[in-house]
């Protein structure tokens, strides 16, 4: 398969799309601000692993990555302003996230549907 470089956007949704998303990563590891740097390296792991399945290489910025605390506990926000497809995203977040040993879930907003969790 040849590697395309292209936006997160049309990646996470092979076949296309126009929709803008959000992804939230849970996990059940307590927040510490000093590991800012690092919670947002494994959400761009997550990312460029998922896209080399489709053989598409990630671009530094092609989506807005930010840690932050929910109830002490580490969730982290993947912005992408559009390309999605709503339809195939869940089941990329999905393959995303399985077996990862420190993300045990996600929710996912794609463009003006509901708020769904994986």
């Amino acid at each position: 398969m040849a590697k395309h470089e292209c936006t997160l956007l049309q990646a996470c949704a092979p076949g296309g799309g126009n929709q803008p998303a959000t992804i939230t990563l849970f996990t059940d590891e307590n927040y510490n601000s000093s590991q800012h740097a690092y919670y947002k390296s494994v959400a761009t792991n997550l990312i460029r692993s998922a896209l080399a399945k489709y053989g598409i290489n990630y671009v530094d910025g092609m989506a807005t990555i930010t840690p932050r605390s929910s109830f002490g506990r580490v969730a982290i926000d993947i912005y992408a302003s559009g390309g999605m497809n709503c339809d195939t995203l869940p089941g990329f977040v999905k393959d995303m996230i399985r077996g990862h040993l420190l993300v045990n879930g996600a929710s996912i907003r794609c463009g003006n549907n509901p708020v769904i969790f994986v």
